[in-house]
């Protein structure tokens, strides 16, 4: 290093210690004492405990509920329906299809017959004893313990609930609405905040139900989870059962599945019937299928999911549309035009649908349904007559050219190349 830049550092630290011996110590001032002083704590802003239950020995209770020609039980141990059933649909005791019988026959191995819905002679049964439908609550899920809340009940169709779940106040309403020949359950849950902190977290509904596995023929019903997300139909039923595709099958190992996409409506249905949940405003929630139990006694069904955050004295609302009954195309197409992706007529939907339409159209003029079938195939044939006539004339014309053209073959055997410009 050069020898003036060393004098020139040197001068500069004797410089800046001299400056700081010359200044000395600050005066104290009023605002400043040079005394220690011990100031005082800021108070502190009470924080408000987790409010208390609103009713922390609330009886459980059991309703009955009736809406839409549904009949069904409300309890209010989490705010859930379950033994729903349609007393109007009663079905054949068993049914035996004619080539199960001629397989059992030939084979000597026949799946048996199988019950379409209900019990021996009925009603259909949409949600088992065991079913949680349109339960609510707070945190991570139905795995949870739920909330007792107070049931008061209006009427048979008119239900409302109230209660409290981690820290949040609940109340839930149920009510038949009807609009021209839709007939829906309007259901209403509010979460409110009544501490004086802010609360985050999720608050979710729940449609589970036992899912049995696979039993009977293969056209047997089969309870199952459904669900359309992202425009795309979604199946969580048990292994084996009837219509389950690849990748959406509950068990005891994969208890949770996520659903990725925009929700269109979601919850329990069979090959025949169905209770579905539309909600009206499912932008920023999530669903998945999910498990809660072990073997025999596990029920699986749709979980909806929102994350939230809420201020002291705030609510968020949730509302839904519940279609219980037929898997009718035309009965579902009243609720919602998405419902119709319940009767799921896979690659040949374009052709079905009209052929389904005009089927029910000749039932509605006949009253038989084997009549309807006869009048629809001779329809088709009616349509598809051109082709066929054409068809046969144009083998009536290869028949009667058919000696001459057996005399070429014989005559130009040897001469391929000839054969061929002559035929």
């Amino acid at each position: 290093m050069d020898r003036r830049t060393v004098i020139a550092v040197v001068l500069s630290l004797g410089i800046y210690y001299a400056w700081l011996g010359l200044r000395g110590k600050p005066e104290p001032t009023d605002e400043q004492p040079l005394a220690e002083t011990t100031e005082e704590p800021a108070p502190v802003v009470p924080v408000a405990p987790p409010p208390a239950p609103v009713v922390s020995d609330v009886p459980l209770k059991t309703v009955d509920f009736e809406a839409c020609g549904a009949q069904a039980k409300l309890t209010n141990d989490g705010g859930f329906l379950h033994d729903v059933t349609l007393p109007h649909e009663l079905g054949p005791f068993h049914v035996t299809p004619i080539y199960t019988w001629v397989l059992g026959k030939v084979t000597g191995q026949s799946e048996g017959a199988w019950q379409p819905y209900g019990g021996d002679p009925g009603p259909a049964v949409l949600l088992h004893e065991r079913a949680t439908a349109l339960r609510v609550g707070v945190g991570d899920g139905p795995t949870e313990t739920p909330v007792r809340m107070q049931l008061t009940q209006a009427g048979p169709s008119d239900v409302t609930l109230v209660g409290q779940s981690g820290g949040l106040r609940v109340e839930q309403q149920f009510r038949e609405h009807r609009e021209g020949e839709a007939c829906t359950i309007d259901v209403v849950t509010t979460w409110t905040n009544p501490g004086g902190s802010t609360w985050s977290g999720d608050v979710w509904t729940a449609v589970l139900d036992h899912v049995a596995a696979k039993t009977g023929g293969r056209y047997a019903s089969q309870v199952q989870p459904t669900a359309l997300v992202d425009d795309s139909l979604k199946y969580g039923g048990a292994l084996g059962a009837g219509c389950v595709r690849a990748g959406t099958k509950l068990t005891d190992d994969e208890r949770r599945i996520e659903l990725e996409g925009p929700v269109s409506w979601y919850g329990i249905s069979d090959r025949y019937f169905g209770f579905y949940v539309l909600p009206d405003q499912a932008e920023d929630a999530s669903l998945r299928f999910e498990r809660v139990g072990e073997g025999d006694d596990a029920i699986d069904g749709p979980v909806l999911s929102r994350k939230v955050a809420l201020a002291g004295g705030e609510s968020v609302t949730s509302s839904s549309r519940v279609y219980v009954g037929e898997n009718h195309l035309a009965q579902l197409g009243t609720v919602d035009p998405s419902l119709e992706r319940v009767v799921d007529l896979g690659w040949f939907a374009f052709f079905g649908k009209p052929l389904v339409w005009i089927l029910h159209l000749f039932h509605g003029v006949t009253g038989s349904w084997g009549a309807s079938i006869i009048l629809l195939t001779l329809l088709i044939k009616v349509i598809f007559f051109p082709m066929t006539h054409r068809a046969m004339k144009a083998a009536q014309k290869m028949q009667e050219i058919q000696p001459e053209l057996n005399r070429i073959r014989e005559q130009y055997a040897d001469n391929p190349t000839e054969m061929n410009r002559l035929v």
